[in-house]
């Protein structure tokens, strides 16, 4: 049976296999921290054309909600890039962005207007981050007891 994170020709201590995981890490937390910055620059219009519920959902966003989400999104970007670097502090900001990202869903979409209008379906995309906030740590943790990280 071959291990996941070991399969793959090695190069520089690693294999392809860790390239392609660091890679896509960056990606999708880059993917995270655009969709925090679009959030909240929206244009007024954009703003007036949502449903009344969700506008003063917007417009009263409390700012712990909006510190959890940038420290998530955050966190992630500097913890994917950690990884490519092969810096064992990776593993750090990956805990720091799952628990950020576990507070900003625990208290931030469960009541949220998204998931009264648009029902379960709201929660697939946050379910996903969270998993993949989760993984990401334990990555990086495999990768610090394999030697890969410094």
């Amino acid at each position: 049976m071959t291990d996941h994170f070991s399969s793959g020709e090695e190069h520089h201590g690693v294999n392809k296999m860790f390239w392609v995981i660091a890679i896509a890490a960056l990606i999708w937390n880059l993917m995270g921290l655009i969709s925090f910055l679009v959030y909240f620059n929206l244009s007024d219009e954009a703003v007036a054309s949502m449903s009344e519920a969700r506008r003063l959902e917007y417009e009263n966003f409390p700012l712990w909600l909006i510190v959890a989400y940038g420290t998530a999104v955050v966190t992630g970007v500097l913890g994917s890039i950690a990884l490519l670097l092969k810096k064992s502090w990776a593993v750090h900001l990956f805990i720091t962005s799952f628990i950020a990202v576990g507070i900003q869903f625990s208290f931030g979409v469960m009541g949220s207007v998204a998931v009264q209008e648009d029902g379960a379906g709201a929660l697939v995309v946050p379910v996903l981050v969270i998993v993949f906030a989760g993984l990401l740590w334990y990555y990086s943790k495999k990768c610090v007891s394999k030697g890969w990280l410094q």
